[in-house]
Formats: C-alpha cells, sequence, structure tokens
C-alpha cells in the first residue's frame, strides 16, 4: 500500500467522502483506495443512513450504489440534491446481471456529477472521485499509487 507523500498530489486533503453501499466489501475496498489519496471516509449501508449521516457530518461527496435496500441510490440522490442542491455525488452499480445501464443515466438526470460499473480500475476511480471534487483542476490527474494499475472488484 502507498505511504503518503507530503509532496506528492492528494486531492483528498481535508475532503470527507461519504461512501454508501449495501456491500462492507465494496465499502472497504473504496475507503482503503479512498484513504491512499488522502481521503477521509464515513460510510453507510444504505440511502436511510446516509441521508442521516449528510445531514450531521459535512461532506464533500457522496459515493453511492444503485441498488441497495431500504432507501436505493436513486432516492438517495433526489432527496440529497432537495436537501443540498450542490451536493456532490457519484453513482455507480455492478456490472453484473441486476445491473441495468440506464440506472446511471437516471442518476445522472437527478444530479449526479457522474457514475462507474464496479469492478472498476483504482486509477480511473480515483480520476472521477478528483474531477468532481476539483472540477477546475481539470490539469491535474491522480497517478497509480504503484507501477502497475490494478482493477478493483467487489
Amino acid at each position: 500500500m502507498a505511504t503518503y507523500n507530503e509532496k506528492e498530489y492528494y486531492p483528498g486533503r481535508s475532503k470527507q467522502v461519504l461512501i454508501v453501499d449495501d456491500k462492507c466489501e465494496v465499502r472497504e475496498i473504496l475507503n482503503v483506495v479512498l484513504t491512499m489519496y488522502g481521503y477521509s471516509c464515513l460510510e453507510a449501508s444504505n440511502g436511510n443512513e446516509a441521508e442521516v449521516m449528510y445531514t450531521s457530518n459535512h461532506i464533500d461527496l457522496v459515493i453511492t450504489d444503485i441498488y441497495m435496500p431500504e432507501k436505493d441510490g436513486l432516492s438517495l440522490i433526489e432527496e440529497l440534491k432537495v436537501l443540498d442542491p450542490d451536493a456532490k455525488i457519484i453513482a455507480m452499480s455492478g456490472g453484473d446481471k441486476f445491473h441495468n445501464p440506464a440506472c446511471l443515466d437516471w442518476a445522472k438526470a437527478l444530479g449526479a456529477a457522474n457514475t462507474f460499473v464496479k469492478p472498476f480500475n483504482h486509477v480511473n476511480f480515483m480520476n472521477i472521485v478528483d474531477s468532481v471534487i476539483n472540477p477546475k483542476d481539470q490539469h491535474q490527474h491522480v497517478m497509480p499509487t504503484r507501477q502497475e494499475s490494478f482493477a478493483l472488484a467487489y
């Protein structure tokens, strides 16, 4: 795992991300990757938990799965945008047989700034995160923490 180096570019310094997914493994993987790049993370297992956490913490970015029990990601996106029209949200969905590609389009229509399909490559994922958190810093690109890039499975 990468170590924190003050002289390297870490877009996440002092930024808090709320990770919302019903699968603990996915939350853990995202937390590890985001932490490697300097982000601090909170986790929620469904949209209801996420909404409570969003209203009681300063959250710079929400990364939410679409299909979850109790409250799905589309409902969460819609409600967060009502609470905070400036909320920065990234939606994700699994590439399995239950994945409906249109759900990510719906997420964007509801206000998600970007989307991705799981499993994912950590460098591409971090570039998506960085572009949403720091839209004016498009010249900065997250570099791999190792020589090789790897795909993260859920």
